[in-house]
């Protein structure tokens, strides 16, 4: 239905936060999932690159992708899902 009223084709993220937008907890589990998902993702990437490439992932540099530049121990990502919530402000 919200997809419907913005002629959109198909359900987005912010479609989602739209609905849930009240209930502060769920808002803030769906931004810890896809947060999470997205660096699992990201780490499957790295690892299937390292294998094919023969170079090893280091542990210290994962830490520091999951603690961010400010160390706030928040998942700093300038694309996907987390960023697009971070950028309507849903926290």
């Amino acid at each position: 239905m919200i997809s419907y009223l913005r002629n959109a084709r198909y359900l987005t993220i912010e479609d989602v936060i739209y609905l849930i937008r009240d209930d502060r907890a769920r808002v803030n589990r769906l931004r810890t999932y896809l947060s999470w998902k997205e660096v699992r993702k990201t780490a499957r990437k790295e690892e299937s690159s390292a294998t094919k490439g023969g170079a090893d992932v280091e542990i210290e540099d994962l830490e520091d992708d999951l603690v961010g530049e400010s160390g706030s121990g928040r998942v700093s990502s300038s694309t996907g899902p987390a960023a697009k919530l971070e950028m309507i402000g849903a926290s």
